[in-house]
């Protein structure tokens, strides 16, 4: 019974703390890109920014891969259509 109450309280305990650390972290910047716009592929219009300045000689953008993340897991403003093949 004893060894409950303090897993509990041991809980409870990190539970604070992690709450506290999350809250004490500032917030993250926003910053605003250097680029945005749409492009269209396939008849739908993707919106897009460029964000950063990175290393932009030609030695660099021979190696370089850009990261493109898509948010909205394939769904599109056409609604709940089955995902294409």
């Amino acid at each position: 019974m004893k060894k409950q109450k303090i897993k509990k309280c041991r809980a409870t305990l990190f539970a604070v703390i992690a709450i506290l650390i999350v809250l004490s972290s500032p917030p993250a910047q926003y910053e605003e890109p250097e680029t945005t716009g749409y492009i269209s592929v396939n008849g739908l219009d993707y919106y897009y920014e460029i964000h950063g300045e990175g290393d932009r000689s030609a030695e660099a953008s021979e190696h370089a891969e850009p990261l493109f993340l898509l948010h909205g897991h394939g769904r599109t403003e056409l609604g709940d259509r089955p995902p294409l093949p």
